[in-house]
Order: structure tokens, then sequence, then C-alpha cells
């Protein structure tokens, strides 16, 4: 039993809702779906995570921000019109003892690419 002078740091200490998506709702038209980084179940063998990256055109500004899956934070870094061009560059940061392959992805407007993320096992 929890005594109830410990359950206000428990609440400080845990999240209230961490979130697995970060989506950029605005769409040109209502067929289209929209943008989104979303942090998942792993789609690969050995992958503790997955990270989906659906570009679509609704992005104007850089943006950093962070998702939480399985209790991973990971931490990303969004690049609107990467070197000049209409792709986005998605960089993304696992904690410590965790690494992304690939750490970075270029996606096309209307493109789709995948990082999956692994527990560090050393060399």
């Amino acid at each position: 039993m929890i005594k109830p002078l410990l359950l206000p740091l428990l609440l400080v200490a845990t999240p209230l809702h961490a979130e697995n998506i970060k989506k950029w709702s605005f769409a040109l038209t209502s067929t289209e779906a929209p943008s989104y980084v979303h942090l998942h179940e792993p789609m690969v063998s050995g992958a503790v995570a997955t990270v989906t990256f659906r570009n679509a055109n609704v992005h104007s500004t850089d943006e950093t921000f962070t998702l939480t899956y399985a209790g991973l934070d990971v931490y990303f870094l969004f690049d609107w019109q990467y070197m000049g061009t209409q792709d986005e560059r998605l960089t993304v940061e696992p904690p410590p003892g965790y690494v992304a392959v690939p750490y970075e992805i270029v996606v096309p407007e209307n493109g789709v690419d995948y990082v999956h993320i692994y527990k560090w096992e050393g060399m």
C-alpha cells in the first residue's frame, strides 16, 4: 500500500500523459492524411521501438519535441525544408543506452520513412 504522504511525490514524478505521436493536423484537402511522427511498437526483429515519419505539406518551422513509448523517452529535431529543399529532415536522439538506426532521415513531401531504435549492446 502507498503511504498517503508519498502519493504527491509519485504524482509529481509521473507524467500525466506521455505522448507517442506528434501530429501536424492542417491538411490542404479534406482527404489528405496528416503529417506525423509516431514512436511505436518495433517493426523489425531486435528493435525496442520504431519511428514512423509521414511528411505532408503542412510544416512551416523547425521544431524539437520528445515522444515516449514503453517508458522510452526519445528526443526529435525536425528540420523544415532541409538544405533549401521541400524535404524535411528528422533526427532521432534516443536516451543513453539506446541507438537509432539510422539516426536521421530526410523525407520528401508526401513520403514516409522509418527509424528503428535498439538497445545498445556495445561493440
